[in-house]
């Protein structure tokens, strides 16, 4: 999974992002906040430029467009948090499940990301129907905002959108919330 996830730098910030597509990224909307465009690193330390297709405030989610199509590992939004495998039934995430966040800390490598463990202390809704947040027990730092939550299957449960935060409590937008606004950060929406 450590290569779906890309480091971006924009002229006042740098983070991370999520490949979910050959020409996509799904990141953090604070990270990239005033920027139109941005340079991702693709597979190991090669930058393109991309776009800021669309962003979504109150989610902290903003989707950048890459200028050229890029060869290598990108990730899909489960199809739900139930999944069917082997004639049997098991969540996506649930409270308690072991998570890897995967980003970025430019000040020790903009090549290969970081990877933290932990494990999902919580699942809400903010103001319910809103939109849904997680929340890792885990370390985070710097640089890490708009890299991924993975499970131990490798599949991706969200967007990390918190700042600095070594005791823990990093908080993810869920994969069902970006779900639900892809196809208008697609469309370019800008809120």
């Amino acid at each position: 999974m450590r290569s779906a996830v890309t480091f971006i730098d924009v002229v006042f910030s740098q983070g991370s992002g999520v490949r979910i597509s050959p020409t996509e990224v799904i990141t953090a909307e604070h990270m990239i906040a005033g920027a139109g465009r941005a340079d991702v690193s693709v597979n190991g330390g090669v930058f393109q430029r991309a776009t800021v297709t669309g962003y979504d405030t109150d989610r902290d989610l903003a989707l950048l467009t890459l200028d050229e199509p890029a060869a290598g590992l990108t990730v899909e939004l489960p199809f739900s948090n139930q999944v069917f495998a082997d004639l049997s039934q098991r969540s996506v995430a649930g409270i308690g499940y072991e998570v890897a966040l995967i980003g970025f800390v430019p000040e020790i490598s903009t090549n290969t990301p970081l990877v933290t463990f932990g494990r999902i202390g919580a699942l809400w809704d903010i103001r319910p129907g809103d939109y849904s947040l997680g929340q890792v027990d885990a370390a985070a730092t710097n640089g890490m905002s708009g890299g991924g939550v993975f499970n131990k299957f490798g599949e991706f449960l969200g967007v990390l959108v918190t700042s600095s935060s070594f005791d823990g409590n990093v908080r993810y937008v869920r994969f069902e919330e970006i779900k639900e606004v892809i196809e208008e950060l697609r469309a370019g929406s800008k809120r």
